[in-house]
């Protein structure tokens, strides 16, 4: 089971207890229900809060997402957010599948929004879906997050964005 802790401060329902990682729950930042998060890194930063609020310091973890990330028989897997059939409801999804090559790949997007995704043979570019899922971000053309060529000119696009947001001037560059 699950130990009732506070999703800000992981302070349990005794005084001066604290918890955090798989005992607990935190907040789904996808559908804002607590949710058990399972990845070691939400763990080590639930600790982290947890600690801080030990020491008197007030701090709160914000959520996190329901991930996975295995190898079946040398086939890399990953998966985040919301995936399964049966929580997909009027969402789009996009898939891609190549059986010679092993490689799948699923999107589910919900109100221009990546809620859900999977990549089976092929994870290049997980993380940059991985972080247009947490960030929320509205996205163009979600067909193109299923195909390489696609998510490469969404790669391209990512860093175009972000090299423009970038205020670095003659002033301040390095030789």
């Amino acid at each position: 089971g699950t130990i009732a802790a506070d999703e800000n401060s992981y302070q349990t329902n005794i005084e001066g207890i604290f918890a955090a990682g798989d005992v607990t729950r935190a907040k789904n930042l996808l559908t804002n229900e607590p949710d058990t998060i399972t990845l070691w890194t939400d763990a080590t930063l639930q600790g982290k809060v947890a600690a801080w609020n030990v020491l008197g310091v007030k701090k709160r973890y914000i959520g996190g997402l329901t991930m996975n990330s295995v190898v079946f028989d040398s086939v890399p897997f990953i998966s985040m957010g919301i995936i399964r059939d049966a929580d997909i409801v009027n969402d789009q999804i996009f898939t891609f599948l190549d059986e010679d090559r092993a490689v799948y790949r699923k999107i589910v997007v919900r109100e221009e929004r990546i809620i859900g995704a999977v990549f089976a043979g092929d994870v290049r570019y997980a993380g940059m879906v991985n972080w247009d899922l947490k960030s929320k971000k509205k996205i163009k053309n979600a067909k193109r997050y299923v195909s390489l060529s696609g998510l490469e000119d969404v790669f391209l696009e990512h860093h175009v964005e972000l090299m423009s947001q970038n205020d670095l001037t003659d002033e301040n560059k390095e030789d």
